[in-house]
């Protein structure tokens, strides 16, 4: 079903008071005046009803895909099968009111005039349609089906190939017992995922060892081998069934920050205070996992986040925050301490020519991942590119230069001094997880690059009271969703940049 490239603009929404309903993090005069609509927001573009595909479709996929995985694939950005997602048009109609007008700048294309009814709206931006960002999820949607495709090359065509070699015979039973390890090494190699890497190839090999214990390997007798391809491509079905993402159309908002417009988003005790800039296109992605886990009944809905700076200047158009979930927290990363020096000095060589090339339209691809259980996301590449023809074969190379994924991870260590004072002090982190399984979520959530999180209160969906919780107390204190003291990684970063500076005044012993 071929669908709209975005939805909006519209004047930005936090994500969690759209699906929750949290009225207390939203400036009261946007929802007095019906800029925005907490409701309607939620239903249309935070979690939205998406169909799963129909069985027809796993069936071509994995009898045809091999034809076309390194060109089709590729070229369409991963988009052509994730197009099935079905998208409830209707409320596109029932938002439209809540739309903001763009007019374009008449003297530079590069601007528009944001225009229409909206109080105070009348600024000139950066034209959101000459620079956007698109994300691809080719990783996430084809890993399984890539993984089983290499374990298929390796065991039915490579080892039998190497078999008819004379002087391999004598080496290949060894050979074939290192397979799967070899193939394991392999998968993570190019995924970065330990699951996929022990579990796509589990089937194939399966079949492989019962057909060759029974004796009927091919090409004696091809009906064992067809019937135990059928069996995995069951497997394969269900596995993409549950875990395979589902990506909509991103909805693109506009951000003013600047507490005293009254188009400002949030009551100011709750906005990001980090952000640089008064202007932000922030572009939102929602990607629907039709089942967890540990609840296989219950679709999850993930999102990323795209901050770009809209203001005139040097910095318009480069993205500034990336922002994720994880465990209900929202993680900003920065964009500055994420990629590297080498990739950010192209990027900006690049849109400096960008802003040259007249009619050109640009996009930021964000190449995506996510672990294919737990569906926590990661980027792979950041690319700049031109949206015209021609640009396949860079796209290709793309896909693999995002093999290598940004190493940008965080020490767990630098941070154990500021949870033990939080602890003291009452406050435990990822409170409402089991504390069997806290310090693992800790130590995942923890080396994540983000810098600073926001946990608006209510987020959660039910709010255990412990006898001996801090939080039992008569008198509780509201918490801010962008809380000073809950900053743990500002703070040690702060406290370590103090000690320096300390260590650099104290006079030596002239040794």
């Amino acid at each position: 079903m071929r669908v709209p490239f975005y939805n909006g603009p519209f004047l930005y929404c936090d994500y969690w008071a759209s699906v929750l309903g949290l009225r207390g993090l939203v400036n009261p005069r946007l929802l007095e005046r019906g800029a925005i609509s907490l409701g309607q927001f939620k239903n249309g573009l935070d979690r939205p009803q998406a169909g799963l595909p129909k069985l027809r479709y796993y069936l071509i996929t994995f009898l045809a895909g091999p034809l076309f995985l390194t060109y089709h694939l590729a070229a369409q950005l991963g988009f052509a099968l994730r197009s099935r997602t079905k998208v409830d048009t209707t409320f596109r109609e029932a938002l439209a009111k809540f739309q903001l007008s763009l007019a374009q700048d008449r003297d530079d294309r590069r601007y528009v005039r944001v225009t229409g009814d909206r109080e105070g709206l009348h600024q000139r931006l950066l034209n959101p349609d000459k620079m956007s960002v698109v994300t691809s999820l080719f990783y996430p949607t084809y890993k399984v089906f890539i993984a089983s495709l290499l374990t298929v090359l390796l065991t039915v065509i490579l080892i039998p190939l190497l078999n008819n070699i004379n002087f391999l015979s004598a080496i290949m039973p060894f050979f074939e017992a290192l397979t799967y390890p070899l193939l394991f090494v392999i998968l993570y190699l190019i995924f970065r995922d330990l699951t996929t890497a022990f579990l796509a190839p589990m089937p194939l090999f399966a079949v492989r060892f019962l057909l060759r214990h029974s004796g009927t390997m091919p090409p004696e007798n091809w009906a064992p081998f067809f019937l135990g391809m059928a069996g995995c491509a069951l497997v394969f079905y269900l596995a993409e069934w549950f875990f395979i993402p589902r990506p909509l159309p991103p909805t693109l908002f506009l951000y003013v920050n600047d507490p005293q417009d009254p188009n400002f988003p949030y009551r100011p005790e709750h906005a990001p205070y980090w952000l640089r800039g008064r202007h932000y296109w922030v572009w939102r992605f929602v990607t629907l996992f039709p089942a967890e886990l540990n609840k296989p009944w219950e679709p999850d809905w993930e999102r990323l986040e795209i901050w770009i700076r809209a203001d005139e200047g040097e910095q318009m158009g480069m993205i500034e925050w990336l922002v994720t979930d994880v465990h209900y927290r929202e993680l900003w990363i920065d964009y500055g301490r994420m990629v590297p020096e080498k990739e950010k000095r192209s990027h900006r060589q690049w849109l400096s020519r960008h802003w040259q090339d007249g009619d050109k339209r640009g996009a930021w691809l964000i190449e995506a991942d996510a672990h294919l259980v737990y569906h926590s996301q990661f980027v792979r590449g950041i690319f700049p590119m031109h949206l015209e023809r021609g640009w396949v074969r860079q796209r290709l190379w793309e896909l693999i230069r995002s093999a290598r994924t940004y190493r940008a991870r965080d020490r767990r260590q630098d941070f154990l001094k500021v949870l033990r004072d939080m602890e003291v002090s009452g406050e435990v982190v990822l409170g409402e997880i089991p504390e069997h399984l806290r310090k693992f979520s800790l130590r995942e959530l923890l080396s994540i690059p983000w810098d600073y999180w926001r946990y608006p209160e209510g987020a959660t969906s039910a709010k255990i009271s412990y006898l001996y919780a801090a939080d039992s107390w008569p008198e509780k204190r509201l918490v801010r969703a962008s809380e000073p003291r809950l900053q743990i990684k500002e703070i040690a970063r702060r406290g370590k940049r103090d000690q320096t500076q300390i260590d650099q005044t104290i006079p030596g012993d002239g040794r």
